[in-house]
């Protein structure tokens, strides 16, 4: 039956409030927004061209200039990857320790529901072992007819033996 075990519209057998427990009505516990993808290295733009004629002054401060600019962009393309990457290994070090919450809080709650649903499940399994034919489905007229009539002749059989019994005894005791 699962938790409707304690739904007064789903089920009336008796004393199974005492095994209610609140965790019952509680929520499940959300779980922790996942963090996402890492971020993506960035694309570093390609070095430049030497000069085809390295003795040129010119053409090499030229070419120097612009590897010296290539290497400062390449520089601070490293470096806004790396604090983007400890930015994110600080988000997935929090997400760890929040699906570790979780997963606690998570199994107090299973274990404070099913316990609860496991020992009026097991009453209810118990009293069926014993008295499984003492239950009748009122919404079954035929059976239920029926059971009510075999309840009353057995109640009159009962009667009959103990008032025969009772003449008996009486018959006895007028004889002694």
């Amino acid at each position: 039956m699962g938790v409707k075990v304690f739904d007064r519209n789903s089920c009336y057998f008796p004393g199974l409030g005492g095994y209610y427990d609140p965790a019952i009505d509680e929520p499940k516990p959300l779980e922790p927004a996942e963090v996402g993808n890492p971020p993506a290295k960035p694309a570093l733009p390609e070095t430049p061209q030497e000069p085809a004629n390295n003795n040129d002054p010119a053409a090499m401060n030229a070419y120097l200039q612009t590897l010296k600019a290539q290497q400062a962009t390449v520089q601070q393309l490293q470096n806004n990857y790396q604090v983007e990457l400890d930015a994110y290994q600080k988000l997935v070090d929090q997400y760890q320790k929040d699906v570790l919450a979780y997963q606690e809080k998570l199994g107090k709650w299973e274990i404070a529901r099913n316990g609860a649903v496991g020992l009026a499940e097991g009453i209810i399994r118990r009293f069926l072992e014993h008295f499984d034919w003492a239950i009748v489905d009122k919404q079954d007229k035929t059976l239920y007819t029926e059971t009510i009539l075999k309840s009353w002749v057995a109640q009159g059989i009962i009667v009959l033996v103990f008032f025969f019994l009772i003449l008996v005894s009486m018959k006895m005791k007028d004889r002694a």
